[in-house]
């Protein structure tokens, strides 16, 4: 398969639980803040879907993300969420791009629900591809002007798929796997980018992050991990992604939710805590 050591959603929380259950309080949602850089995109954010599965462990979800699961929010908006750390607490942020699957198995579309045909996901990423492919590379309006700043974040998107159109191509699973590749080494690089370590104040930052996979009802949806590590000031990050792969999942006993509650409606949603 294109993504072999992807993951259903539910299986990812206990693996998650028993991965940290060793470090600090074992990041109970009382002494710790949670945040994510993920698309907002609907199909990402059903009942059931990581954002929710995280939101349930963790609390309350400072939004990091916009357009491909970017966090375009910046360094200010990190200085913000830090502002929000319980005294003596910690912090777990996930960033995940996102590629839809179709029925028949193919990468960047997905069948909505109330749809005839399958749509693309992430819908900016593809639109991106599209455009280099038809026009040829080039450059986005300038920074300057009006039409870049009425869609700087498609712009921005559209720039990085510029950039690395010949890897995206010639990537072996696909254009499409490529670009979500591309896209996630770019979201991940900028969390890094905007991380102050020294917010913790002797706290603990765990970074997740990894794909996101949209797939066909009624399977559940997948996430790939592709880096989990823990930070702390002045201390080299702790690589702890081993603990999120096959083996870890053979050691573990569990029990994937029913599938019905993935399908519950959004307005089913019980309110937010």
């Amino acid at each position: 398969t294109t993504f072999p050591r992807a993951i259903p959603d539910s299986i990812l929380i206990p693996l998650l639980n028993n991965a940290l259950a060793s470090y600090a309080d074992g990041f109970q949602p009382h002494t710790t803040l949670f945040g994510s850089s993920i698309c907002p995109d609907e199909i990402c954010h059903e009942v059931g879907d990581l954002p929710d599965l995280l939101r349930d462990r963790f609390g309350e979800n400072f939004h990091f993300g916009g357009l491909a699961g970017i966090p375009f929010t910046g360094k200010t908006g990190f200085k913000a969420f830090a502002g929000h750390m319980p005294e003596n607490g910690h912090m777990f942020i996930v960033v995940a791009p996102h590629i839809g699957v179709t029925p028949d198995g193919e990468l960047g579309k997905y069948q909505r629900c109330n749809q005839s045909a399958p749509t693309t996901a992430c819908g900016a990423c593809v639109g991106a591809w599209k455009l280099a492919c038809e026009d040829g590379p080039k450059p986005s309006p300038p920074v300057s002007s009006p039409e870049y700043h009425e869609d700087y974040q498609f712009r921005l998107i559209q720039t990085l798929i510029t950039d690395h159109m010949e890897d995206i191509q010639e990537h072996p699973d696909g254009p499409m796997a490529g670009m979500a590749y591309t896209v996630f080494d770019y979201a991940l690089q900028t969390m890094l980018n905007i991380m102050d370590l020294t917010t913790l104040k002797g706290g603990k930052l765990v970074l997740l992050g990894g794909l996101q996979i949209n797939m066909p009802e009624p399977l559940s949806d997948f996430f790939l991990p592709l880096y989990f590590k823990m930070h702390a000031e002045g201390a080299e990050p702790k690589d702890l992604l081993h603990l999120l792969r096959e083996e870890a999942i053979d050691a573990m006993q569990y029990q994937s939710p029913s599938a019905e509650r993935r399908k519950m409606s959004r307005n089913s949603r019980p309110p937010a805590r």
